[in-house]
C-alpha cells in the first residue's frame, strides 16, 4: 500500500510547489526508505526528470548490485546501454525519452560510465571535518532604513562606505559626492546629495550636519524630523527640502503640505506651507523670497542617472569578459548570457564542452537585463566535464546567496575518489571552504576554511567569490569581493576534476545522512570561471572591480597610488 503523504509530496515537488518544510520532509523520506526512492524514480521518469530519477534509483539499489551495474556500464558496449534503457522503459520512459529528455538520458549514461572504481574495502566518504559548532550570529534588530538607490557615489573615507541595497541601523552617512536615496521603515524617503553628513537616529528622526536633502513623507510617516545645529524641522506632510552648506545658514523650503520649524528659545515654532521657505541662522528665522524646487534632485531623476550608470557598467563588464575568454589558461567560462533556450545547454566560452542545466530557473543577474541561473530545488544543478590534471586552479564566481540551509552548500564539486580532487563550497555558518583530496580513495583531505564571511547581511546581494590552489608555490587562498579572507600553505598533488557540478553534488558514497549528501545551493549565479593557473591577488581584485554592479568609491581609493596593493 502506497504512502499517501509521500504521493502528495512527490506531486508537489515535480510541480515545483514544495514549501521549505515539505522539502525537508520529502528529503528525509527519500533518504530513509528504499520504497520511497523507487516511487520517486517511477514518478520522476514519467515527468521527464531523467537525471534526478536515475541518480536516486541508482542509490536505492543494494551495494553489490550497484557494483555490478558500474562494471557493466564501464564496458565499452552500446548494447549495455540499450539493455539498460529497455529495463527503464517498464516505468514509462517510451513517452518521456524524446527530445531533450533523450539527450539527458544519453548524458546520464556517459556520466555513470566515467565513475571510477571504488575501493574494495568499505567506501571512505569525503570526510571533511565537521564544522565546529559556533554560536548563531547576532542579528541587528535596529534596522531603520534601506539605502535603496545611488548615483555617482563617493563616500568620505573607506570606513564610511555603504553598498547600495544595504539595510541601515542608526549610523552616520558621510557622502563626499553623488547622491543616494534612503527609504525609512516609517515610509519616509530622503534623497541626500553630497557633500553631506546625515545621522540616522531612528525610522522617524535624523540629524543633518551639512549637505542637501529632499524628503518625501507620506501620511504614515508624518512627524518625520530633521535636526540641525540651529533648528529642528518636523514634517506635517508631504514634501520639503533643506540646504545646509558648511558654516552657512540652513535653508528650509516646502514643496507640498506643511512643515514645522522650531528653534531653541523661540516661544512657538513656525509653520510653513507649500511654496514658503525660511533661512535659519543663530536661531533667527527669516523668510525667503522664493522656493526653487529645481535646486533639488528628484527621485525620478536619480533613477534615470542610476540606470544610465548601470548600463555603462554592464557594457564595460562585457568588454572585460571577452578579455577573460582570451586567457590561455581558461578552462571554463560561463556568463549565463549566451543561451536560454529549451536545449538547457550553456555555452562554455572557453571553447570547451557545453554545460548542461538540470532544473534551475532563469532570473535577473547583477544588472537589469543580464541573465543568471537560479538554484532553488533539491536537484537544481549545472553539470560539465573538465578532463585532465592541473598544477594549479583558480575558481571565480559571481553569486547571490539567498540562504545557507545545509551543512555544506555546493559551489563547484566533483566526486572522483582520485588524488587531487577539489571541492569548493560554503558552510552553514558562512565559512567558505576549499578542499583537495591528498590521497585517492581515502578520507585524507587538505582543507582551507575561511572565517564566517557570508553573513546574513550579504544574503540577497551580489558578491564575488574566488578560490586559488597554487601548486607551484604550495598555497591555497580564498577571496570575497576581491579581498583575501583565508590562506594557508599546502603540498598540493596534481589537481583533477572530471565531471564538475555547480550548485549541487552527486556523491557515490554509501553514506546516507542528509547533512552529508544534501548540498544544494540556494541563490543565483551569473558568472563562473575556472582557470588552470593561479590568479594573483591583484588580478582577482581587478576582476572584482570590473565585475561589480556599481562603482561605489571611497575618497581613500581616489588618492591611492595605482601600484599599491589592494
Amino acid at each position: 500500500m502506497k504512502d499517501e503523504r509521500l504521493i502528495v509530496l512527490l506531486d508537489a515537488y515535480l510541480e515545483g510547489a514544495l514549501s521549505p518544510e515539505e522539502k525537508q520532509e520529502l528529503e528525509r523520506m527519500l533518504l530513509e526508505s528504499d520504497a520511497a526512492r523507487m516511487e520517486f524514480w517511477q514518478r520522476a521518469s514519467l515527468h521527464g526528470w531523467t537525471y534526478a530519477a536515475a541518480k536516486l534509483n541508482y542509490g536505492a539499489k543494494p551495494a553489490a548490485e550497484r557494483a555490478r551495474d558500474r562494471r557493466g556500464l564501464r564496458a565499452p558496449s552500446v548494447e549495455t546501454f540499450v539493455r539498460w534503457l529497455q529495463r527503464a522503459s517498464r516505468f514509462g520512459w517510451k513517452a518521456a525519452l524524446t527530445g531533450a529528455a533523450a539527450a539527458a538520458a544519453v548524458l546520464l549514461w556517459l556520466g555513470i560510465r566515467a565513475l571510477p572504481s571504488l575501493p574494495r574495502e568499505s567506501v571512505v566518504a569525503d570526510a571533511a571535518p565537521e564544522p565546529v559548532s559556533e554560536p548563531e550570529p547576532v542579528v541587528n534588530t535596529n534596522l531603520i532604513a534601506v539605502l535603496a538607490h545611488g548615483t555617482g557615489v563617493v563616500w568620505d573615507g573607506e570606513t564610511n562606505r555603504v553598498e547600495i541595497g544595504s539595510t541601515l541601523a542608526s549610523r552616520w552617512l558621510r557622502l563626499k559626492s553623488g547622491a543616494v536615496q534612503i527609504d525609512f521603515k516609517s515610509g519616509a524617503r530622503v534623497i541626500l546629495e553630497g557633500p553631506a553628513a546625515l545621522e540616522l537616529i531612528s525610522a522617524g528622526e535624523t540629524r543633518l550636519s551639512f549637505g542637501k536633502l529632499r524628503a518625501r513623507v507620506p501620511v504614515p510617516a508624518h512627524g518625520f524630523m530633521v535636526h540641525t545645529r540651529d533648528a529642528t524641522v518636523t514634517d506635517l506632510g508631504t514634501e520639503f527640502g533643506m540646504i545646509y552648506p558648511l558654516a552657512q545658514p540652513v535653508k528650509v523650503e516646502v514643496f507640498e503640505g506643511k512643515v514645522k520649524v522650531a528653534t531653541d528659545g523661540a516661544a512657538r515654532p513656525r509653520i510653513l506651507n507649500a511654496g514658503e521657505g525660511v533661512q535659519v541662522s543663530a536661531r533667527q528665522v527669516r523668510p525667503m523670497p522664493a522656493v526653487e524646487t529645481a535646486d533639488f534632485l528628484t527621485a525620478a531623476e536619480l533613477a534615470r542617472r542610476e540606470a544610465t550608470e548601470l548600463r555603462a557598467r554592464y557594457q564595460d563588464w562585457r568588454q572585460a569578459d571577452r578579455a577573460l575568454d582570451a586567457d590561455p589558461a581558461i578552462l571554463v567560462h560561463l556568463n549565463f548570457e549566451d543561451q536560454r533556450n529549451a536545449d538547457r545547454n550553456l555555452i562554455n566560452r572557453a571553447n570547451g564542452a557545453p554545460a548542461m542545466i538540470f532544473g534551475c530557473d532563469w532570473g535577473e543577474g547583477r544588472w537589469p537585463g543580464k541573465g543568471a541561473l537560479e538554484f532553488n530545488r533539491l536537484d537544481d544543478r549545472v553539470r560539465l566535464s573538465v578532463p585532465g590534471t592541473f598544477g594549479s586552479l583558480t575558481y571565480l564566481a559571481w553569486l547571490r546567496v539567498d540562504s545557507l540551509p545545509n551543512q555544506w552548500n555546493a559551489l563547484a564539486l566533483a566526486d572522483t575518489f582520485r588524488t587531487g580532487e577539489t571541492h569548493w563550497q560554503i558552510r552553514r555558518n558562512g565559512s567558505v571552504e576549499l578542499s583537495v583530496r591528498v590521497e585517492g580513495e581515502t578520507s585524507a583531505w587538505d582543507h582551507l576554511v575561511s572565517p564566517p564571511v557570508i553573513t546574513r547581511e550579504l544574503f540577497g546581494k551580489w558578491i564575488q567569490l574566488a578560490a586559488v590552489c597554487d601548486g607551484s608555490h604550495g598555497k591555497m587562498a580564498i577571496y570575497l569581493n576581491g579581498r583575501l579572507v583565508a590562506s594557508k600553505t599546502i603540498k598540493a598533488p596534481a589537481l583533477t576534476l572530471g565531471t564538475l557540478e555547480l550548485g549541487n553534488w552527486s556523491p557515490v558514497s554509501q553514506r546516507t545522512e542528509a547533512n552529508y549528501r544534501v548540498r544544494d545551493f540556494h541563490g543565483r549565479m551569473d558568472e563562473f570561471a575556472l582557470l588552470s593557473r593561479p590568479l594573483s591577488a591583484d588580478e582577482i581584485r581587478r576582476q572584482f572591480e570590473l565585475g561589480r554592479p556599481r562603482a561605489t568609491t571611497a575618497v581613500a581609493e581616489l588618492t591611492t597610488s595605482p601600484s599599491a596593493k589592494p
